[in-house]
């Protein structure tokens, strides 16, 4: 894996939105090479397929899953502080009520003051701590997503391979690829087309 790709799924590890929609562009290419992977096993009717099927499909849905839970995780987390710091934000409120605009400086005042001043310090550091407090998961997270991206790039490599692939006489894009299985079912891919298209 490459200095780019290392730092960019770092990047996405940080930020729970960033992992949601990472997630969903992984799962979607899953599916698909997934799919290609099962018709192979339908088609050639052979253990072999079954078995690199499984081999594949099982780790990525693992790490997938795992990932979704460490998310799960760190959005808790995140959110847990900032009920804390809205909290101490209502008391800032509540305490600035309390004290009159104009009114000259009392003891009651002073004390409100001080108060207020150390709570939005404690808010400020409850800020700051969010970075720590989820950098364990956002390690985990990161480790797993660069496992995730090595098996995907065999996963799909695999779907290219000659195991996955069929001769076609057509010379529509899935073809050209190996992967139209209609043609292999008795419905060529070159009819459907012309069969859906609107007419005139």
């Amino acid at each position: 894996m490459n200095q780019t790709t290392h730092a960019r799924l770092h990047a996405v590890a940080v930020c729970p939105t960033l992992i949601r929609t990472h997630m969903a562009g992984i799962e979607s290419q899953f599916d698909a090479y997934d799919a290609i992977a099962k018709k192979a096993v339908e088609n050639h009717n052979h253990d072999d397929c079954a078995a690199q099927r499984s081999k594949h499909a099982k780790p990525i849905a693992a790490l997938m899953r795992e990932i979704h839970i460490l998310r799960k995780i760190m959005v808790r987390i995140m959110q847990v502080q900032r009920q804390q710091i809205n909290k101490y934000r209502k008391s800032i409120r509540d305490g600035r009520k309390t004290v009159k605009r104009g009114a000259p400086p009392s003891l009651e005042s002073i004390t409100m003051e001080t108060m207020i001043q150390m709570s939005l310090r404690v808010i400020q550091d409850m800020k700051d701590a969010i970075p720590s407090l989820i950098q364990p998961l956002v390690t985990r997270i990161h480790r797993r997503l660069c496992a995730m991206h090595q098996r995907m790039l065999l996963f799909k490599q695999y779907t290219e391979s000659d195991r996955c692939t069929f001769e076609c006489r057509c010379d529509c894009p899935p073809c050209r690829h190996g992967q139209c299985y209609e043609c292999h079912e008795g419905n060529c891919c070159r009819d459907l087309v012309w069969s859906s298209a609107p007419l005139r």
